[in-house]
This record gives C-alpha cells, sequence and structure tokens, in this order.
C-alpha cells in the first residue's frame, strides 16, 4: 500500500506543481484517505514509513529518491506473482498506456484481475488492492504503477522499456 500512496502523490504533486494550485501542506490525511479509499490509520503508517525511508520530508516527496526506489528497489522487495488467465485492467508495458516510444507488442497482455475489467490476460498480482481502482480513476497513476509492474515482471524487453520510461520521469 506504501507505493500506492506515494505514487497518487507523486502523480498529484506533478500534476499540479507549478501549474496549479499543488501545496503539499493542504493535503490532510482525511483528503488523502478519501482520495484512495483507504483507512485513515493504514494511510497513517504508510506515511510514516515513506518518512523514515526519507523519501517524503514536510509533505513533500523527494520525487528523485522515489523514481530510484521504484526502478531498483520495488521489483526487489515486492516480486510478482502470476496467476492464470482473467479479465481484469491492463498492466506492464502491455497496457497500451505508454504510447508507441514504450510499445510492447505481446500476444497475450498482463492484466490485474478485475470484474470490471475488458482485457483478458495473464493475472498479476497488485502491489495493494488500492491500486486497481487508482488506476480506473487515474491515467497517470496507471501508467506508473504499470512501468513498475514492467520491472517486477523481470522480462527483458520489459525491464528495458520499464526503466527508460521511469528514467525519463527522473530527469524531467
Amino acid at each position: 500500500m506504501d507505493i500506492v500512496v506515494l505514487v497518487y502523490l507523486y502523480v498529484e504533486q506533478n500534476r499540479r506543481s507549478g501549474r496549479s494550485d499543488f501545496d503539499p501542506e493542504l493535503w490532510t490525511y482525511q483528503s488523502l484517505a478519501d482520495a484512495l479509499l483507504l483507512p485513515k490509520s493504514s494511510l497513517f503508517r504508510s506515511i510514516q514509513n515513506a518518512e523514515a525511508g526519507r523519501l517524503l520530508n514536510n509533505k513533500r516527496l523527494n520525487e528523485a529518491r522515489f523514481i530510484h526506489f521504484l526502478m531498483y528497489g520495488v521489483p526487489v522487495i515486492f516480486p510478482v506473482t502470476t496467476g492464470s488467465m482473467d479479465v481484469g485492467t491492463p498492466t506492464s508495458m502491455t497496457a497500451n498506456l505508454f504510447g508507441s516510444e514504450y510499445q510492447l507488442v505481446s500476444t497475450t497482455p498482463h492484466i490485474w484481475p478485475n470484474p470490471n475489467g475488458q482485457i483478458k490476460g495473464i493475472a498479476v498480482e497488485p502491489l495493494h488492492a488500492s491500486a486497481v481502482g487508482l488506476a480506473e480513476r487515474d491515467s497517470d497513476a496507471h501508467r506508473l504503477l504499470a512501468a513498475v509492474d514492467g520491472l517486477r515482471l523481470g522480462g527483458a524487453r520489459e525491464t528495458e522499456m520499464a526503466l527508460s520510461f521511469l528514467a525519463a520521469l527522473e530527469s524531467i
């Protein structure tokens, strides 16, 4: 769940930073819990973990450290579990969310199991159950979570494309 919370903060911080009204001092545990559909107590623990890992300081995400953690820490700490064929929400580099530069053509896409999904593919356990709902509500978060799954799956082409996508975010 910690990663999903940080993905949301990253997306919001980048979506609004310098372009709108985003002020990290204005978010509250309640506003994050409402946006992520998570209990406040769980969210509080996630924020504490992020602060302990120096990913979050004074409610502002250390973006470079976060992207580096996504690229090199998450695949090791959160290995992927795949299942059988199912219907769901597309993930990984087969999600068709990245544009032609990062397009991986696969005969069988990877999906997060989701009864509302429209694609049949190989089931991949999401980082947290809330990741699927966040991805459905926010295409930027969906791209970031899908890229992380590309790393978690560990195929050579998926890993190369996911690293390239995340490195481009890091250089912004």
